[in-house]
């Protein structure tokens, strides 16, 4: 009886391991998806040309230096587009919010963050400088306190499995437009 239970639970156990593994290459190959959309959209923007104009889907490029991530923005939110690209969630002028999956290749490791880390956004006519003032880790019911706020960008995501949502709040440090654009 005691090895009939043990052969039960060893197949059992065995399957949990494949599972796991199963998740863990899910999430690779969804990771490493989105990087390549990224660079690729990013070599888009930066060289458009009259074959090749620029994509006026997106509002910017979003570099995170800590994080090593450089990521293109879209200008309008939905899920489906979220999938690709982080969004612009809301931007009334002084506030901006950007959201993205929390893949590595988005905004994964951003609750990684902290006091002084250095955000920039790249727009078509000028350069924004944010510094990181607060990290924290909001219910997702808290949508008003998210896009209500005195801070002049706010990005955020998910935990794993929806939870919570990681906020990383930043002030405007500097604004530098482009004439030439």
């Amino acid at each position: 009886m005691k090895n009939k239970t043990a052969r039960h639970l060893t197949r059992l156990g065995c399957l949990f391991i494949l599972a796991a593994l199963a998740v863990w290459l899910f999430e690779w190959n969804d990771n490493m998806t989105k990087a390549a959309l990224a660079r690729q959209q990013l070599s888009a923007l930066r060289t458009p040309s009259e074959k090749n104009p620029a994509d006026e889907r997106f509002f910017g490029d979003l570099l995170i230096p800590a994080l090593e991530l450089e990521l293109p923005v879209l200008s309008t939110y939905s899920q489906e587009a979220m999938d690709q690209y982080p969004c612009l969630y809301a931007n009334d002028g002084e506030h901006l919010v950007v959201c993205a999956h929390n893949a590595d290749s988005h905004f994964g490791r951003i609750g990684q963050l902290g006091f002084g880390d250095e955000i920039t956004i790249r727009t078509s006519s000028a350069s924004y400088r944010y510094q990181i003032e607060k990290v924290e880790v909001l219910e997702p019911t808290e949508v008003k306190r998210m896009v209500e706020s005195d801070y002049a960008l706010t990005l955020f995501t998910c935990t794993p499995f929806g939870v919570r949502r990681v906020a990383v709040r930043a002030a405007l440090c500097e604004e530098n437009v482009d004439e030439n654009r």
